[in-house]
């Protein structure tokens, strides 16, 4: 299973600012549901995005910077801006899927054929 994160802030439908994370090694779960610790990218806790447009824009100095997030400043008017953040999440369980289907289509022709 991996599993990504991408931010992305378009102003005026250009691409200003874009942020990603991705995590490829989750398949290692216990059967009791609680993950097992996964390596992070160093950086992952410090990522603080900050997008500016227009002039006079400045950071407040209470934003914690170890935190994960966007701050978007903006002074000037009729803006378009847009903040957009996309999940991706692949799972490679579709062998075990059809491996299951098929035991189950075998089975059910067993017992339908022990019906008879």
């Amino acid at each position: 299973m991996s599993f990504g994160i991408e931010r992305a802030v378009f102003i005026n439908g250009a691409l200003v600012a874009t942020t990603v994370l991705n995590v490829k090694d989750m398949q290692r779960i216990s059967g009791g549901g609680s993950p097992v610790p996964i390596a992070l990218p160093a950086n992952a806790a410090n990522v603080l995005s900050v997008v500016q447009n227009g002039v006079a824009n400045t950071v407040a100095t209470q934003v914690n910077p170890n935190v994960a997030g966007t701050v978007i400043q903006n002074t000037l008017d009729n803006q378009q801006i847009q903040h957009i953040t996309t999940l991706n999440v692949s799972v490679n369980s579709l062998q075990a899927l059809r491996a299951n289907h098929i035991q189950s289509a075998i089975q059910s022709g067993i017992v339908g054929a022990l019906r008879r």
